[in-house]
């Protein structure tokens, strides 16, 4: 009686065949798609009315202001940034341009948390410098964002006094810009 031993190289040798013969590369139906990883900016996004503080949404993957009827990745009000209901966020420390992935872990749903510094004297809300906001979104894509401004053209900080600058009025405050990177494609790759 031959043992299992003296069949084993045969084994190998055809199971190692069977291996690499479906190791072939398949021919995929339709055109491959290609992600689209460019940085997008978006200036003075707000709801539109300078005496009402309403919330506005915003879907990254058109790209554009939408209604809250429509598919919104982020919702703004003031300084908070919610993400959509199954939307999840987290605030990590970094350069924009440096972050090439992010883990699938310590995401958080709702607000997208303190991304801003408040000087309580001259009322301003500033940005907090290399904080990346990533987002999974509802569809379970992913996004860097980085918030450079709060303010309508983002006007620059040049003095403490209080309110001397018209810039920095309220009238002037919940106009975000930033820049973004979207991956539609599901994976954490985000450069």
């Amino acid at each position: 009686m031959k043992t299992l031993t003296a069949y084993s190289p045969g084994l190998a040798l055809v199971l190692l065949m069977i291996s690499f013969a479906s190791c072939k590369k398949r021919k995929r139906n339709g055109p491959e798609v290609k992600v689209d990883l460019s940085v997008k900016t978006v200036t003075n996004l707000n709801d539109g009315n300078d005496t009402l503080s309403l919330p506005f949404y915003y879907s990254l993957a058109l790209n554009k202001q939408v209604t809250e009827n429509e598919a919104w990745d982020l919702r703004f009000k003031r300084s908070t940034i919610l993400t959509n209901k199954g939307g999840s966020s987290k605030l990590v420390d970094g350069v924009f341009s440096d972050y090439v992935t992010t883990f699938t872990t310590d995401f958080m749903p709702g607000s997208v948390g303190q991304w801003y510094e408040y000087d309580s004297d001259p009322h301003i809300v500033t940005p907090k410098r290399n904080k990346i906001i990533v987002v999974r979104t509802a569809s379970g894509n992913y996004a860097k964002l980085e918030i450079l401004s709060y303010y309508k053209d983002s006007p620059t900080r040049k003095s403490t006094s209080h309110f001397t600058h018209p810039e920095f009025s309220p009238s002037k405050s919940e106009h975000y810009t930033f820049k973004y990177v979207y991956q539609a494609d599901g994976s954490t790759r985000l450069k």
